[in-house]
């Protein structure tokens, strides 16, 4: 009797162990905040829509494992990008999580290995949703600017007070609210996904971080087999919604960060910033939610370095909001966003601009 009361004590404790396990591993947050997967939270994010609760648990799980075994990354789950620091890349979520999704149950069966594969395979050349960094970017200073001081007059440039950047990998990430007037986009006018949508005055975005708009139309989501085909293919140190951290490019990696919540021993401390994303194949993003714009710093300290040789008088904000417009406006390479920008949304980075015109 004793031995029977036992064992079912045990399989209690086991089955609640399991529950915390998978409630922590899918973001959840334990203490009742909104992470990702949390029970009654509402909607879930726009890239976490590709994914059921099962794979959503076991894609965390997969990121989790991955950095615990010396993949250092961080997840911005609000923002929707993943950092990875060896190499230094950022990934739409939105991307890598429909890719996850692709694999179907084979991603379930091996979380770590898929994880693994799809970051070595998705991030191995630049596209939409992935942008490449540049270690060193800046050693010393530009114009007296170190730095941490230079990604803060860009992130100021581009949108006071909306942005977060790791000075340390040269990374910028920019929060840009939905249309302004909250309308959606009309599929019938081109508008959703980027789709050479006009902007301003017939203004088209054409490329996104380089790659034309049509192809990535066209060619919609990283299938499966496309992100099991064949590819070839260092932190944090600087926030921004208007303060800045400070730290080379060897500083130690945090860990795996998701909306404050701490699961198994890793820090997952918050990041600044709201920003959702998308591959731009991915069910349709809600009304409301806001997209990230993501810039390496390197590029755009290349573009200003040519316009100072150009213009030596010229003042440090004022070359910034000559460079950067046009850096945006073009559509890279240096720039991506987590899911392809709407033209409200390139109205909010690019305001008036002559880059509209």
């Amino acid at each position: 009797m004793l031995i029977a009361v036992a064992v079912l004590a045990a399989a209690v404790v086991g089955a609640v162990a399991w529950w915390l396990r998978r409630n922590g591993a899918s973001g959840g947050d334990p203490v009742g905040g909104e992470g990702p997967g949390t029970p009654g939270a509402g909607p879930g994010r726009g890239w976490e829509l590709p994914l059921t609760s099962e794979a959503q648990a076991a894609f965390m799980e997969g990121l989790r494992a991955y950095h615990e075994g010396g993949g250092a990354l961080r997840v911005s789950a609000e923002q929707g990008v993943l950092t990875t620091y060896e190499p230094p890349r950022l990934i739409s979520l939105h991307l890598l999580a429909d890719a996850f999704a692709a694999r179907g149950d084979a991603a379930l069966h091996d979380p770590q290995g898929t994880v693994e594969t799809l970051l070595e395979r998705l991030a191995a050349a630049e596209r939409p949703g992935v942008l490449h960094l540049r270690p060193g970017w800046l050693e010393g200073e530009v114009d007296g600017l170190d730095a941490v001081r230079f990604a803060a007059a860009v992130g100021e440039a581009v949108r006071a007070g909306g942005w977060t950047a790791e000075a340390g990998v040269g990374a910028l990430q920019v929060t840009v609210p939905d249309d302004e007037n909250g309308e959606a986009p009309d599929r019938e006018r081109g508008e959703e996904r980027g789709e050479n949508a006009p902007v301003s005055g017939g203004r088209t975005l054409t490329h996104v971080n380089g790659t034309p708009i049509k192809p990535l139309a066209a060619k919609g989501a990283v299938t499966g087999k496309e992100a099991t085909g064949d590819a070839g293919g260092s932190a944090r140190d600087a926030s921004g919604t208007g303060d800045s951290r400070s730290g080379g490019s060897g500083a130690e990696v945090p860990g795996v960060d998701v909306s404050g919540v701490e699961v198994s021993g890793v820090d997952v401390s918050g990041v600044d910033g709201s920003g959702v994303g998308g591959s731009g194949a991915v069910p349709r993003v809600g009304a409301g939610e806001a997209n990230t714009m993501m810039l390496d710093l390197a590029r755009v300290l290349d573009l200003y370095r040519e316009a100072r040789a150009q213009r030596p008088d010229a003042g440090t904000e004022t070359l910034l909001r000559e460079v950067v417009p046009r850096l945006i406006a073009g559509g890279g390479p240096g720039v991506t966003w987590s899911r392809p920008p709407r033209p409200g949304e390139l109205r909010t980075v690019l305001g008036s601009s002559p880059e509209l015109r």
